[in-house]
């Protein structure tokens, strides 16, 4: 097989007009191709943080925030890794990327240590 067959294989900038990009975050709107629920029937919903040594950042429900910043009428007051910390009055709420993993204690004693013998 020469390079002619292989360039021949490859799509063409037409053929992915159509597609949407995948690494924009989800937004509810015309032509949307996904049926997940929009943000505001859920509240606000963390898509990705991004920590460096000077600063902090996290993308709630499509739009950039920091540490200080308002949303919905609650105050920003930690971002980590993998959660954002909410304040309204004297609640606070935390926004989670992944579940909080809970260790079962059962699950590791009914193992078995797969030697043999």
């Amino acid at each position: 097989m020469g390079l002619g067959c292989a360039v021949a294989m490859a799509a063409s900038p037409m053929d992915l007009k159509g597609l949407p990009d995948p690494t924009r975050p989800y937004t509810a709107g015309p032509g949307a191709v996904t049926s997940a629920p929009t943000p505001e029937a859920t509240g606000p919903v963390l898509q990705s943080t991004m920590i460096s040594p000077t600063d902090r950042r996290a993308v709630i429900s499509g739009r950039s925030y920091r540490v200080g910043d308002k949303i919905d009428g609650a105050v920003i007051t930690d971002i980590q890794s993998y959660e954002v910390t909410l304040k309204r009055g004297d609640r606070i709420n935390r926004l989670r990327m992944l579940p909080r993993l809970v260790k079962d204690p059962k699950a590791s004693s009914d193992k078995t240590t797969g030697r043999s013998g």
